[in-house]
């Protein structure tokens, strides 16, 4: 898991430690899960590598001695049915972790589990929020946790699976080898962080014609912290005759038809006043149907209406 939550001072440092692929080569990461998998709560790089490997490893002659970070130790439990890792750095005038020190993490341990479960439910409760919201508007929809599990789908997307794209073992699978790997290859970018445009995946179907799976990062206000819901995939069938933006919006919230026009509008970015102009109303007539459409749709503010538009039929 590389989206983790992490102190403000150290987020230049994850940052580069994603982005510069390092993840990839650490010792503690590739070492440190098979150590907490074994039962022990406290590691540190003693348990882990010896001072010669240390000494000529890139990874902590590249990378760690750039960011003068030498001092690691890591607080293993058990969380939501997955194992856990905090992560504690480090530099040389803090020093190594004290006995007393260690006993205190050691303590915490248990309490740091709670306090996972504890996200994990107010960040499921976020994502069947906002599938509730899609099911409303009858698009077929997916939410991936940070495990690539399928967290939550609405009954539009429900209706979509068969042979060709199912959910088996809470793992979505493709039967088209293409669309498969490029499914793979988007999550794992996203979760990454490698953010990039809307990418659309087509599935082929032998007797019918193909579904498109649009993959996007959930919005930020409606991911948690700890992840458990990252990614939103979106599903159009091409038998299906697809549903306007104006017609889910009526549908999900009951806006007027002047309203969704608005919203519509709104979220291709255009402003109150010209979209007053563009349909010769006044900006004051305007700002009215927007506090309406704010009210309806739950959202408080016009960022977060953006970010709902997203999530409709990009059909007018």
């Amino acid at each position: 898991m590389l989206h983790l939550p992490v102190s403000p001072d150290l987020r230049q440092f994850i940052d580069a430690y994603v982005q510069g692929g390092w993840f990839q080569i650490d010792p503690r990461s590739l070492r440190g899960w098979h150590v907490a998998d074994q039962g022990q709560i406290l590691i540190t790089d003693d348990d882990l590598t010896t001072p010669d490997e240390r000494n000529s490893s890139p990874y902590f002659q590249d990378f760690q001695r750039v960011w003068k970070l030498p001092e690691f130790a890591a607080v293993a439990f058990k969380a939501d049915n997955h194992q856990w890792c905090m992560s504690l750095l480090r530099d040389s005038l803090q020093g190594p972790m004290g006995a007393d020190e260690r006993a205190t993490l050691v303590a915490l341990s248990s309490h740091f589990g709670r306090v996972i479960e504890l996200a994990t439910l107010f960040d499921r409760r976020r994502g069947a929020e906002q599938i509730g919201t899609l099911e409303l508007a009858g698009i077929a929809a997916m939410l991936l946790d940070w495990n690539g599990t399928v967290a939550a789908l609405t009954t539009a997307a429900e209706a979509l699976l068969g042979p060709d794209v199912s959910v088996r073992g809470g793992q979505l699978h493709i039967l088209d080898g293409a669309a498969n790997r490029q499914m793979a290859d988007a999550v794992t970018a996203l979760r990454a962080g490698r953010t990039q445009p809307r990418q659309f995946i087509v599935v082929r179907r032998e007797d019918k014609r193909p579904i498109v799976i649009q993959v996007t990062e959930l919005p930020k206000l409606l991911s948690g912290a700890f992840g458990r819901a990252g990614v939103l995939l979106r599903l159009f069938d091409g038998d299906r005759k697809l549903m306007t933006a104006k017609e889910a919006l009526n549908m999900a919230f009951g806006l007027t038809a002047a309203e969704a026009r608005l919203a519509v509008e709104l979220g291709h970015e255009h402003s109150i006043d010209n979209i007053a102009e563009k349909f010769a109303v006044s900006a004051q007539t305007a700002r009215v149907q927007l506090k309406s459409v704010l009210r309806k749709t739950g959202t408080h503010k016009q960022s977060e209406l953006v970010a709902l538009m997203a999530n409709m039929p990009r059909k007018e």
